[in-house]
């Protein structure tokens, strides 16, 4: 076994300065500082406390009155875009709140999958997932993003 000829080894320098230093001692002990210490259990706090499922804890972050804003400003939006589709567009109609959750849903699901990068056609198309054309089609998502 080597041992090292000096007490404290320095690594390689960047700048001048090492970036690493070794010693053959261990540093004396001292006091932990108090920014280190946390004087509480981190975990749920208030009404998140009571939360036992993943809906639970959706409807916390979009609650009832979220969700209706939200379906109003995209109703809105959508009666703006329909003027540069044609008239017999399926996909252009307006948002309910079961298809406003569920456009949630898939938003989380590309995210969960990692799928968020991938291209739409890919997602709908036959290698694809085919929970994705279960929860709508190509061009209703399409047009809702």
């Amino acid at each position: 076994m080597l041992l090292p000829q000096k007490r404290v080894l320095k690594g390689k320098e960047k700048r001048g300065y090492p970036t690493y230093k070794w010693s053959t001692k261990p540093p004396p002990p001292h006091r932990t500082p108090g920014k280190n210490i946390v004087p509480y259990l981190p975990g749920p706090v208030g009404v998140a406390k009571e939360v036992t499922t993943e809906l639970d804890v959706f409807k916390l972050y979009f609650n009832k009155k979220i969700i209706d804003t939200i379906l109003v400003h995209s109703n809105q939006e959508i009666a703006k875009q329909k003027a540069n589709y044609g008239p017999q567009t399926s996909y252009t109609k307006d948002v309910d709140i079961s298809e406003l959750k569920a456009f949630f849903g898939l938003l989380y699901l590309t995210a969960v999958k990692k799928d968020n990068r991938v291209s739409t056609n890919f997602l709908w198309g036959i290698s694809g997932s085919e929970i994705y054309s279960a929860i709508m089609s190509t061009e209703r998502y399409k047009f809702l993003t």
